[in-house]
């Protein structure tokens, strides 16, 4: 194989290696979301189950307070994860899309995974989403439950952090835009089925 061709490959194959770091950096994000949601849920639980508050806070107002502290921890995380780690990743990704564009003997790889998942990253907020709608309604109820000051504030707080999360969520640029800055030829490849006519034309070698 001619020096330029290994060179090629090697280019190709360590993009893999920083996807495999931001993946991991990703799923250490994401357990520390879910062991904050647990905490959250602990601390529901001992507001609850102390009885030494001082007067005038009532285990409502904590337990609410910590929904909000819990939201703000997970709507933190998501930043880290999607608009960090994810827009890292993306960008690895969209290379490797752009030399298999460009390049049709290397392995298809990174296209077929588009082709049949096209733009999951949006899908992937669900992960925190879920977590903060449950501490908004727990706040909800804590305030029906005792309809006070406090609680209305700290309710106002929980849907506040939720709408400003879900403002953000929606600014996503999706993979085609990223692809543009590759020039319209390698863009092309990835609208209507010419990606797949690509992926029928270089089936995967038999031994």
């Amino acid at each position: 194989m001619p020096l330029e061709n290994r060179e090629r490959v090697a280019i190709y194959m360590h993009l893999r290696s920083f996807e495999s770091d931001f993946d991991r950096s990703q799923a250490q994000i994401r357990t520390v979301a879910s062991t904050w949601l647990l905490g959250a849920a602990g601390g529901i639980v001992l507001a609850f189950s102390t009885k030494a508050w001082p007067a005038g806070i009532s285990p409502q107002v904590v337990a609410g307070i910590v929904c909000l502290l819990g939201n703000i921890g997970i709507a933190l995380l998501w930043f880290v994860d999607q608009r960090v780690y994810q827009k890292l990743l993306h960008g690895v990704f969209v290379y490797g899309l752009a030399l298999e564009a460009t390049n049709p003997d290397l392995p298809q790889i990174r296209t077929a995974l588009y082709a049949q998942n096209r733009n999951i990253g949006p899908f992937l907020s669900f992960y925190y989403f879920a977590p903060m709608i449950i501490l908004t309604i727990l706040s909800f109820i804590f305030f029906v439950w005792t309809p006070t000051m406090p609680t209305i504030g700290i309710l106002v707080a929980n849907f506040f952090v939720l709408a400003v999360w879900g403002v953000w969520s929606q600014r996503w640029a999706p993979l085609e835009e990223e692809l543009a800055a590759f020039g319209p030829g390698v863009q092309g490849h990835f609208r209507n089925e010419r990606y797949l006519d690509r992926l029928r034309a270089n089936p995967i070698p038999k031994d």
